[in-house]
Formats: structure tokens, C-alpha cells, sequence
């Protein structure tokens, strides 16, 4: 049995990064390493084809050549989810299986990708108890440290997923609620027969997003810098107070970008006293060429967008929330954080490798 299952009982847990800090590590080892996700739930176009974002970003962290449609048999889509409505489409599993069976002939492990939750998918017969099955897979369930419904979520995976539970990992959470889920939480549910893989701390490089995906989620004009999108942002700071209070503030925090008015040249100044990495001017107004001039001596970009302040923060808040595992300096960390906190010796034992 060389497929190994991801899942986790909501979005946004860490799931990509750890599937991808696995993969690393066994590609390290010699493995032959490929991805799969039987239902893309992120839509995209990729070299002329509709496929998936985590498949397109895991293709390219794990340097894979496989195709993408053998990598995402099936995508989401509303024109779907009314062709099974209608009952015009009734399987696509056999496809899914094919797919997978293809990557599996030429591959020593397939790391296959779940979806939002344990029951997304079910319209399709493609939820995670079906794959797991249809795809003979063994699972890692991956969950958020932060709430007590943890132990409700792995005990629901042991139920859905019985002997295929290889363990689960946690990920994020303060260091509090860490320390409380190894007191107790974690002897309890070992002492059920699910196995802990591993801990992994919230860090600041895995939350951060690239400048590159602030321009895109905000739709900015990118004014100087261009050669820069690629670094790295790990909190914003709103600028909307006097000078003496915005030095002061912005200098407490490093790696950050800085939103505030384009007509707020003495707040864009002060930002680029400070280690800023990016600065965020709302309202679609141009700044000074003397702010210009300084934020290219700095090495600074500057991002200019139609929205108000509050909308960007709005926005900004939601894609920090959602950040993805897509360049390299990131995925180097997953690597390394999985290396360190996951037990891949009880991992690749499951896998029989």
C-alpha cells in the first residue's frame, strides 16, 4: 500500500503544508514521490487545463512531472454539481481510479490531497471515507490545535476511517493550548488507539504570504520594486495616526507590510524608516516622487489600490488567514518543521518502505 491520504475535518489547518513537508522529506530519502487529489475544490486554469491550486503548487514544490490531469481526475464545478443534479452524470469514480492507478505505476508513493472536511465531496461519491476506500488508502488526519472539539474530530476520523488511521498531526495553537493538548488531550486519545504523529508550533514563516499574492487578492499597480514580489509578508500594520505614535509603532515589528492612506506621505515616510516589506496605499492616490525615491532606495514596493483602508484590511485579513505553502522559502520551512516535529519513521512503516 503506497498511498497516503490527507485529510482534515476543516479548511485551512496546515493540511498542504505538511503533505508537502512529507513529500520533501521522502524525496530526500530516494522515494519516487507523486501527488494526487481525486477532487480539485480550488478551480483554476493551469497550461490550458482546469485543475486544482494545491495541485498546481504541490506540482511545483515537489519538482513533479506527471501530468495534471492524471493529478486531478476530477474538479468541482457548478456545471458538475448540475450535470449529477440533473442525473445526466452518475460516476466518475472510475475515473478517479484510473487516474490514480496510472500515477501509482510509475511512482513508489502517491500523497493524495483531501478536501475541506470529512464529508465534502459526498454528491460525487467522492468523499474522504469513499476515496479512502475506492484508492485502498491509509489516512493522516491533520487538525488545528486550537479548540477542544479536537479530540471530537479525531475520534470522528477513527470512526470513518477505522484501520486506516495511520495517526494524526496537530498544527498551530498558542503555547498554552499546546501544552494542555500534550497533558492530556494527546494521552487520551493515544490511550484510544490513535496514534500521535506529531505537533507542529504556529509559525510565522508557514502563516506569511508573498507580496506577489497581496497584488493579486487586492488587485494593486504594482509602482516600483517589481523584482521583490516574491518576498515574504508576516503581519500588516495599519498607518492612520500622528507621525511620533507611527515610528514608534512600525518599529516594533519586522517583515510587515504597512497600509495607510496614498495621501499620508509623512505615514509612508515614517514605514520606510522601519523594516517594512511592502507599502500598501489605499484610495487610489499616487504618492509623492519623494516617497517614490525613498521606497526604491529601500528596496521597498510600493502597491497602489482603488479601495479604502478598511476595505484592504478587510481583505488582507482574509488571505492572511488562508495562506497558502507556494514559494520555496516557505516550503524549505514545512520541510524542516516536519523533519523535526513529525514521527516520519511511524509514517514511512505504514507505507511498508
Amino acid at each position: 500500500m503506497k498511498g497516503l491520504y490527507f485529510v482534515s475535518p476543516e479548511s485551512f489547518v496546515g493540511k498542504s503544508t505538511v503533505l508537502l513537508g512529507v513529500g520533501r522529506n521522502l524525496q530526500a530519502q530516494g522515494k519516487k514521490v507523486s501527488y494526487f487529489k481525486p477532487l480539485g475544490n480550488l478551480p483554476t486554469r493551469e497550461e490550458g487545463l482546469l485543475t486544482d491550486e494545491d495541485a498546481v503548487s504541490a506540482r511545483k514544490a515537489l519538482g513533479l512531472k506527471d501530468p495534471l490531469d492524471e493529478m486531478v481526475p476530477v474538479v468541482m464545478t457548478p456545471d458538475l454539481a448540475v450535470l449529477f443534479l440533473k442525473s445526466q452524470v452518475t460516476d466518475i469514480t472510475k475515473q478517479v481510479k484510473e487516474s490514480y492507478e496510472k500515477l501509482l505505476g510509475k511512482n513508489e508513493v502517491i500523497l493524495v490531497e483531501g478536501v475541506g472536511n470529512f464529508i465534502e465531496g459526498k454528491m460525487y461519491s467522492l468523499a474522504p471515507k469513499d476515496v479512502a476506500e475506492l484508492l485502498d488508502l491509509k489516512v493522516i488526519v491533520v487538525a488545528r490545535c486550537e479548540t477542544d472539539i479536537l479530540a471530537d474530530h479525531i475520534l470522528e476520523a477513527k470512526e470513518i476511517f477505522k484501520d486506516r488511521l495511520v495517526g494524526f498531526v496537530v498544527t498551530g495553537g498558542t503555547q498554552a493550548c499546546r501544552e494542555y493538548h500534550h497533558r492530556l488531550l494527546i494521552p487520551y486519545l493515544t490511550g484510544k488507539g490513535i496514534n500521535f504523529l506529531g505537533a507542529i508550533p504556529q509559525d510565522e514563516t508557514l502563516k506569511s504570504i508573498s507580496i506577489r499574492e497581496l497584488v493579486e487578492v487586492l488587485n494593486g499597480e504594482i509602482l516600483c520594486q517589481e523584482d521583490k514580489l516574491d518576498e515574504l509578508v508576516e503581519r500588516f500594520l495599519v498607518g492612520a495616526m500622528s507621525v511620533d505614535n507611527a515610528l514608534r509603532y512600525f518599529r516594533r515589528v519586522i517583515n510587515k507590510a504597512v497600509i495607510t492612506g496614498g495621501d499620508r506621505s509623512d505615514i509612508q515616510m515614517a514605514a520606510l524608516e522601519t523594516p517594512t516589506k511592502v507599502l500598501v496605499l489605499t484610495g487610489n492616490f499616487y504618492p509623492s516622487n519623494v516617497v517614490l525615491a525613498k521606497a526604491e532606495d529601500a528596496g521597498v514596493p510600493i502597491v497602489l489600490v482603488k479601495q479604502d483602508t478598511l476595505t484592504v484590511v478587510e481583505l488582507v485579513e482574509r488571505v492572511f488567514g488562508r495562506a497558502r505553502i507556494r514559494e520555496e522559502k516557505k516550503i524549505q520551512r514545512a520541510t524542516a518543521m516536519v523533519e523535526e516535529f513529525v514521527d516520519l519513521k511511524a509514517i514511512s512503516k505504514a507505507l511498508d518502505l
